[in-house]
């Protein structure tokens, strides 16, 4: 996930951003993954259902906000580094994965 947000953010062109957001994909994959596997290994057994569905809600949670937000952004060429940064919010979830 830190390799593809710093990709994504230092991207000069198309292609090298489609390689940055294949590495976060392919890492956002593995996570979540790895997170269903733990908490099935973790959880209560009473609880454990109600933790693995949280998982599934927060996803999708998380993709409709991402949509949303993309309306947000304008169309404009002049406006190309404003959004840039936000490719590092994959940055900090992988820093806090790690901690």
């Amino acid at each position: 996930m830190i390799v593809g947000g710093l990709v994504q953010m230092l991207a000069g062109d198309i292609y090298t951003f489609a390689v940055g957001r294949g590495l976060s994909g392919i890492a956002s994959g593995v996570a979540i993954n790895v997170l269903n596997n733990y908490l099935r290994e973790i959880a209560p057994r009473q609880w454990r259902m109600f933790y693995l569905l949280l998982v599934q809600v927060a996803l999708s949670i998380g993709t409709l906000l991402v949509t949303t937000l993309m309306y947000a952004i304008p169309d404009v060429p002049s406006s190309e580094w404003q959004f840039k940064p936000l490719f590092g919010g994959p940055i900090i979830i992988g820093l806090l994965q790690l901690a």
